[in-house]
C-alpha cells in the first residue's frame, strides 16, 4: 500500500518542538489511517514520552484539556489546537472508561487502542511506520479488526461496538467474523453507556458518512437498533434498507435533518 504522509507546517512545529527537546513524539490519530484510505487527512494527533507537564513547558500557548489521563492541547501558530498525549497504558476498565498510567514507549500506547487501522504511529524523522497489529493490511483488506482478543477491547469500552459499525459504514470494511461475534455478544450491554456518548456516535454516523445507510443498517443488523432505539421498531430480521437510503439523500451537513428522517420513517 502506497504510504506518503504530508503533514501541514503547523503539525511538523508541534512534533519538532517535542523532538528537539528531548522527546521522542509520534504521529498518531485518524490522519494515519486516512492517508492510507487515500483521503484527505486532518485528524493528527500524538503521542509522546513527555509528561504533561514538560508538554506544557515546551510550548507558549496550552489547553488542559484532560492533564490527570495525559492530554495537553497545543495551539500551533496559526490557532488550530492538536491534541498531545503522553504514552499510555491501561491500568483498569470497567466498560465505560478506563484507569490508565502513564507507559514508556509507543508499543504499549498503541496496545490499547481499538482497532488495528487506529492502532499506527508514524515518526516524521525516520519516515517510519509503526504498525505492530498489521493495520495497514487490514485496510488493504477492507478489513475491521479488534487490536488483540475482541471480547476483552468491547468489554474494556462497550462504546467500541459502535464505534465499530460506523467505521465499518464510513469506510466500506467488513467486521472481521470472531470481531462480529465479539460484538453481537457485547451489544446488550450498551444501555451501561451513557446517552451523550451513544447520541455522539450517532450524529457521527450522520455527519460524516456520504451514506450514512450502510452504517445504519449494521445498526439494525447487530441488533443496536432494538437495543438502544426500541421505540423505533427496527429489528434485526427486517428491512430498514430503503429508511436507510432516504438519509442518503440529506446533506451530511444536516444530521439532524438524517436523523429526522430515521424517525419520522420508522414510526
Amino acid at each position: 500500500m502506497h504510504f506518503e504522509m504530508s503533514p501541514p507546517d503547523q503539525v511538523l512545529w508541534i512534533w519538532r518542538t517535542l523532538e528537539e527537546a528531548g522527546f521522542e513524539t509520534w504521529m498518531v490519530g485518524g490522519a494515519i489511517r486516512d492517508t492510507l484510505l487515500g483521503r484527505p487527512a486532518d485528524d493528527w494527533d500524538f503521542a509522546t514520552i513527555a509528561r504533561p507537564k514538560q508538554i506544557m513547558s515546551a510550548f507558549r500557548r496550552t489547553v488542559p484539556i484532560g492533564v490527570d489521563h495525559g492530554t495537553v492541547g497545543v495551539l500551533a501558530p496559526d490557532g488550530t489546537l492538536y491534541e498531545v498525549t503522553t504514552f499510555r497504558r491501561d491500568v483498569e476498565t470497567f466498560g465505560r472508561r478506563a484507569v490508565v498510567e502513564f507507559a514508556e514507549s509507543i508499543k504499549e500506547d498503541l496496545a490499547r487502542r481499538d482497532f488495528t487501522f487506529n492502532a499506527l504511529a508514524w515518526h516524521p524523522d525516520r519516515d517510519q511506520l509503526l504498525d505492530p497489529w498489521n493495520g495497514a493490511g487490514d485496510l488493504n483488506e477492507q478489513i475491521l479488526r479488534t487490536v488483540g482478543d475482541p471480547v476483552e477491547r468491547f468489554a474494556e469500552d462497550l462504546l467500541r461496538v459502535l464505534r465499530a459499525l460506523r467505521f465499518a459504514g464510513q469506510f466500506g470494511l467488513t467486521i472481521e467474523a470472531e470481531t462480529w461475534r465479539a460484538l453481537l455478544s457485547a451489544v446488550s450491554g450498551l444501555s451501561q453507556l451513557s446517552p451523550e456518548r451513544i447520541q455522539e456516535e450517532m450524529m457521527k454516523v450522520l455527519s460524516q458518512a456520504q451514506r450514512p445507510s450502510v452504517a445504519l443498517g449494521l445498526y439494525a443488523e447487530s441488533g443496536v437498533f432494538a437495543e438502544l432505539y426500541p421505540e423505533l421498531d427496527i429489528g434485526p430480521k427486517e428491512d430498514f434498507t430503503p429508511t436507510f437510503r432516504a438519509c442518503d439523500a440529506a446533506r451530511r451537513t444536516r444530521p439532524r435533518v438524517r436523523l429526522s428522517l430515521i424517525v419520522a420513517l420508522a414510526s
